[in-house]
C-alpha cells in the first residue's frame, strides 16, 4: 500500500508561511518561531498594511551561500476587497493604495525611485506572485513582485532573453513552484486573465554572492513556455533542475470547452542551457484523459534521467488507469518518454478529495483534490505520496467502491527501487492532515520526512513506521 507524507522542507515551510508576528531570530539549531517574510505594516506594499493573504509558498536556499534564501508565493497585496472587512481597511482607503503608487521597490530595482504609473482600483483585483529574499539566514527579509506586473516598471539588469514584460497583459499570476541548483533559482508559474488567455512561464534568478550587506540574488529573466487562448487554461506547473544546465518543467492544459471533461493534457518542456532556451511542449499524457498535478524528479546520478508522474482522474481507453497515479521515464533528457502507456504507480485510489460547501448537499464541488508529491534519494529510490482514505485498523487504503465513512484520511506512500519498474505496497501511521512537502535524507535514504499541517513527521525505516519530530514550529 502507500504511506503518508507532507511538507518536507520543514523549517522553510514554517518560515515561508506569512504570519503577522514580528521578526524573530530562531534560537540555535532548534526550531524557533515563525519569521514573517513580509515585514512592516506602515506601507501596504513594502510591508502588508492591510494584512492581505499570501499562500502556497515555495522556498529555495543557495548552496554557494546558504544564508541566501528566496521564497515565492501567491501574493494578495495587489487585491482590494471592498466587501471583506477581515483583510484590512475599507475599500476607499485601501483603493488609494491599490493604485500601486510606488508599489514596492523590487529587490533587483531597490535603488530605482521612479514612480509607477497609477492604475485604477479594478486593475488590482487579481493576485500576483510575490518574492521575498533574505541575505542573512532568514533573519531579515525584503520583498517584491515577480517582474511583469503591469504596475511595475521593466526590470533593469535582466538578460537580453527576458520576456517578463509580456506578462503585463495578464491580470493575475499564481501557483509558483521552484527548483534550485548551487547558485540559481528557477521559478515556474502561470499568468492569466479570467475567461481569457493564459501562459506558463519559468524565471531564473542567480545568487551572485557578491555583496556583504546588499542584495545578492538577481533576476535574470523570464521565458514563456506556452500560451493558450480563451477556452483553454494553463494550470499546475511543476519544475526540477540538474546541476549541469538541465531544467525540466511541466504544465497541465485544460480544454474547458470539452463537455465530457476528458481533455486535460500534461505538456513537458526541457532546457539544457540553464533555462535560456526551451523545447516545444511534448504531450506525455494520453489523449482523451483527465490528468492533473504532475511531479518531476531528476536522477541525482544522471540528470538526463527524468521521472514524471501525475494523477489520472479518467482514462476510458484504459479503465485500470482511471483514478490512479501513473508515471513515465526519460533517459535522454526529456526528449522522449517510455513506456508509451504510462506505468501504474498507485492504482485504485480512494483519494481524500475534500468537498466544498455543506456535506449534506448532494454532489458537492471538490474544494481540494488529493494530488501526489514525490522525492528521489541519492541512490535513485523514488517515493510517491498521496492522501487517501484507509482502514483505521490496518492502514490499508479503502477500495474505490467502499464508503469514505469506513475509513480515515491518511497519507500513503509507495516506493520504487528499480527505476519505476515496480512499486512497494506500504502503509503508515501518520495522522490525518494535509501534507505540503516530502523529503529524503541523502545521507541515509531510509530517513523520510513529511511536513504536515499539524507538524513534522519522520521515518527511519523507509516509511514502515513514523514518529513526530519534537520542536514543532509555531502555527502561522
Amino acid at each position: 500500500m502507500r504511506r503518508r507524507l507532507g511538507p518536507a522542507v520543514v523549517f522553510l515551510v514554517a518560515a515561508a508561511a506569512v504570519s503577522m508576528f514580528s521578526i524573530v531570530e530562531a534560537q540555535g539549531p532548534a526550531v524557533g518561531q515563525n519569521i514573517n517574510v513580509i515585514t512592516g505594516s506602515s506601507n501596504q506594499y513594502i510591508g502588508d498594511l492591510f494584512r492581505q493573504r499570501q499562500d502556497e509558498p515555495v522556498v529555495g536556499i543557495s548552496s554557494v551561500n546558504p544564508s541566501h534564501i528566496v521564497v515565492a508565493y501567491n501574493d494578495y497585496r495587489t487585491v482590494d476587497f471592498a466587501d471583506d472587512p477581515i483583510v484590512g481597511a475599507a475599500s476607499p482607503g485601501q483603493g488609494a493604495v491599490a493604485k500601486l503608487f510606488d508599489f514596492l521597490r523590487a529587490p533587483w530595482k531597490r535603488g530605482d525611485e521612479r514612480k509607477r504609473e497609477e492604475h485604477a482600483e479594478a486593475d488590482a483585483a487579481q493576485a500576483w506572485i510575490g518574492l521575498s529574499f533574505s541575505d542573512n539566514n532568514g533573519k531579515n527579509w525584503y520583498t517584491g513582485l515577480h517582474p511583469g506586473h503591469h504596475a511595475v516598471p521593466p526590470v533593469t539588469g535582466a538578460e537580453a532573453w527576458d520576456q517578463s514584460m509580456q506578462l503585463a497583459t495578464y491580470d493575475a499570476a499564481s501557483d509558483p513552484v521552484m527548483a534550485t541548483t548551487s547558485n540559481q533559482f528557477f521559478v515556474g508559474g502561470i499568468a492569466f486573465t479570467p475567461n481569457g488567455s493564459s501562459v506558463g512561464f519559468v524565471s531564473r534568478l542567480t545568487d551572485r554572492n557578491d555583496s556583504r550587506n546588499g542584495q545578492n540574488v538577481h533576476f535574470d529573466g523570464t521565458r514563456i513556455l506556452l500560451t493558450q487562448p480563451a477556452g483553454f487554461f494553463v494550470d499546475k506547473p511543476s519544475i526540477s533542475a540538474g546541476p549541469n544546465g538541465h531544467v525540466y518543467a511541466a504544465f497541465v492544459v485544460f480544454d474547458e470547452t470539452d463537455p465530457k471533461k476528458l481533455s486535460s493534457k500534461i505538456l513537458f518542456f526541457t532546457s539544457s542551457d540553464y533555462g535560456v532556451t526551451w523545447s516545444a511542449g511534448l504531450v506525455i499524457s494520453q489523449p482523451l484523459t483527465r490528468n492533473q498535478s504532475p511531479w518531476i524528479l531528476v536522477d541525482p546520478n544522471n540528470e538526463s534521467v527524468v521521472y514524471v508522474g501525475w494523477r489520472v482522474f479518467a482514462n476510458p481507453l484504459f479503465p485500470t488507469l482511471t483514478n490512479a497515479v501513473v508515471g513515465r521515464k526519460s533517459t535522454n533528457g526529456g526528449v522522449s518518454f517510455v513506456p508509451s502507456v504510462p506505468y501504474p504507480v498507485a492504482l485504485l485510489l480512494k483519494p481524500f478529495d475534500q468537498p466544498q460547501g455543506a456535506l449534506s448537499q448532494s454532489l458537492p464541488i471538490p474544494r481540494s483534490n488529493a494530488y501526489p508529491t514525490a522525492a528521489i534519494d541519492g541512490n535513485g529510490a523514488i517515493h510517491v505520496a498521496i492522501q487517501e482514505y484507509v482502514n483505521p485498523s490496518t492502514g490499508v487504503p479503502l477500495a474505490p467502491s467502499q464508503s469514505p465513512t469506513m475509513g480515515v484520511p491518511r497519507i500513503t506512500v509507495t516506493s520504487s527501487y528499480d527505476s519505476g519498474a515496480t512499486w512497494t505496497d506500504i502503509t503508515s501511521n501518520l495522522p490525518s492532515a494535509p501534507v505540503y512537502a516530502f523529503a529524503v535524507w541523502q545521507q541515509n535514504p531510509n530517513f523520510l520526512y513529511a511536513g504536515t499541517e499539524v507538524g513534522i513527521f519522520a521515518s527511519g525505516n523507509g516509511g514502515q513506521t513514523t514518529y513526530q519530530v519534537e520542536g514543532q514550529p509555531d502555527p502561522p
